[in-house]
């Protein structure tokens, strides 16, 4: 509470809880993409540059640690954009102080975490994201796998 920025204090803050509430399901979920997540990347050239500003903000004020060396990208060969989330931040969602392992957010996703002027979609994007990773069905469609959302009691769908 004591890392206060200027007039952008309460937004950076919200952009790093929204950020932290995405680690937290990631780490949380039935199957996590990564065990020990604080650190994402993005290729800036596709985000808002209110986005841009609010990282920049995050990083002067040590919420956000850039990571040097960025991450290639594996399709493209290019190197995108680092961040680690403080880890004197971390214990405050619940998550490991420790960097192993980094997910590659979308622009989409980016922009309703760090552009507050589309923070009304981070839920919506923040359960795009998540799904895959959600039993029973790990975002596969629901209608196609029908017997895998079958409760105890329930009877297998009979063949015509």
């Amino acid at each position: 509470e004591d890392a206060q920025s200027d007039d952008a204090g309460p937004a950076v803050r919200n952009c790093v809880q929204r950020l932290a509430e995405l680690f937290r399901e990631v780490r949380f979920s039935d199957k996590p993409s990564e065990c020990s997540l604080v650190t994402f990347s993005f290729d800036e050239k596709h985000v808002s540059e209110r986005c841009l500003r609010a990282i920049e903000q995050a990083e002067n004020w040590s919420f956000l640690i850039q990571v040097a060396r960025g991450q290639l990208d594996r399709n493209s060969e290019r190197v995108d954009k680092k961040y680690q989330l403080n880890c004197m931040l971390a214990p405050k969602w619940g998550l490991p102080i420790a960097r192993r392992g980094a997910i590659k957010l979308s622009a989409e996703l980016m922009n309703s975490i760090f552009d507050d002027s589309q923070a009304e979609h981070f839920q919506k994007e923040k359960e795009l994201r998540i799904q895959k990773m959600k039993a029973p069905h790990f975002g596969r469609n629901k209608g196609v796998h029908q017997l895998f959302a079958l409760d105890l009691f329930d009877e297998p769908p009979v063949p015509d």
